[in-house]
């Protein structure tokens, strides 16, 4: 069986949050991924936690899931979960797992696996 998907990175700007530069990142994805006829798989440093962007009703707009793992990602600070990925709503129920990687040789940042199950 062959899926197709795709798959982009995002890198949203630190310390400024849900504006600026972040918000036109944002909307040039939601523009986008509007235009794709495949599932999709938005991979990145958001630098905002997932509770930020889920209220921020983004996700409802471009048809998106956050998935992110429990474990924080990033050690910087007092620690927190900065890195996930926002899945289009047809690829979500496919999502099996995330896995951070807490000790790659990569600071302050942990990468991340998505172990997607297809039938």
């Amino acid at each position: 069986m062959r899926v197709s998907f795709t798959i982009m990175s995002v890198y949203m700007k630190d310390g400024i949050g849900l504006s600026g530069i972040n918000l036109d990142i944002m909307q040039t994805i939601g523009q986008f991924v509007m235009q794709l006829r495949t599932p999709w798989v938005l991979a990145g440093d958001w630098n905002l936690e997932p509770e930020t962007l889920r209220a921020a009703g983004w996700l409802h707009c471009i048809g998106g899931e956050i998935v992110a793992p429990a474990e924080q990602t990033c050690a910087k600070g007092m620690g927190s979960c900065l890195d996930f990925f926002i899945v289009s709503t047809a690829l979500s129920p496919f999502v099996v797992s995330i896995e951070t990687w807490p000790d790659a040789p990569i600071s302050p940042h942990s990468p991340l696996t998505m172990v997607i199950g297809v039938l």
